[in-house]
């Protein structure tokens, strides 16, 4: 995805998406549509269906796919394919709005020559015309919705190649823990059942659990150092209280994989980088 935003991240975090709740988005057609968090019982759902405002529709020698807005790239090229293919992007897209707006009813049309999504009611009654950059931010606020850790940045294929490259070789020997699995910490955690935390929205159970996993990480390393065995020069502060690393730039500075496709290190961490 890689479309200009123009909506106030910030201001539907700290009014909407941080207390759980719908968020409204104004259309250019004067209506408004509530975008719903996706609940923790559809996480495969959405996952699935959120692959088609994921794709990189620049990365192609196309100047035509490259003129194209995002979702008259999806409308004119991806559905269309003349494969199976497009019945499994079209199910996507379908998917990803009943989720994410809870209109079930949706169809595709042309509003003075430029692509447009239509909202239905039951009856057949069109309710909304989403435009090409209505979807651009609908787009954007929906996977900053269900994602508190959602990066925007656009990265190059072979800066992104390099990036896959440094973490199979760290954590090769790191198992990620299921989805099952997390919900199992938490549920011990928290002594909710799996149907309750199934209640729970994605991005709401993404933050209690890394909040659990780091507090329990904090008091082991915290025990540790208190040993007499260690001499602790730099004590760990509670993750509360530290401030995240930036992902690209931990892989920047470890040089071991990027010297070899021509990085330098973490100085270099705005090559490939928008």
């Amino acid at each position: 995805m890689t479309s200009v935003v123009v909506v106030d991240l910030e201001y539907y975090t700290d009014l909407y998406f941080s207390n759980g709740v719908d968020a409204p988005y104004k259309l250019k057609d004067k209506t408004t549509i509530m975008l719903k968090p996706v609940l923790l019982k559809d996480y495969p759902i959405y996952m699935g269906a959120s692959e088609i405002i994921r794709l990189y529709k620049n990365e192609t020698n196309n100047i035509d796919i490259i003129r194209m807005s995002y979702l008259q790239y999806l409308l004119e090229v991806v559905i269309t394919q003349p494969d199976d293919d497009k019945h499994i992007w079209e199910a996507r897209l379908r998917t990803l709005i009943k989720l994410c707006t809870g209109y079930e009813y949706c169809g595709f049309t042309e509003v003075k020559d430029k692509p447009n999504i239509i909202l239905c009611s039951p009856k057949g009654v069109i309710e909304h015309f989403i435009t090409p950059s209505d979807f651009d931010d609908i787009m954007f606020l929906i996977l900053n919705q269900n994602d508190a850790k959602y990066d925007n940045r656009y990265i190059n294929p072979d800066v992104r190649q390099a990036l896959q490259e440094y973490y199979n070789i760290k954590y090769k020997d790191v198992e990620t823990p299921s989805l099952e699995k997390r919900k199992a910490f938490v549920s011990a955690k928290l002594g909710k059942t799996f149907q309750e935390l199934g209640a729970m929205s994605i991005r709401e159970f993404e933050l209690v659990y890394h909040s659990l996993l780091d507090s329990e990480i904090y008091l082991t390393t915290k025990i540790t150092e208190a040993s007499y065995k260690y001499e602790v020069k730099n004590p760990t502060n509670h993750p509360l209280y530290t401030k995240e690393k930036d992902l690209y730039e931990e892989a920047f500075s470890d040089t071991s994989v990027f010297q070899n496709k021509g990085f330098k290190g973490a100085e270099n961490i705005g090559m490939g980088l928008e």
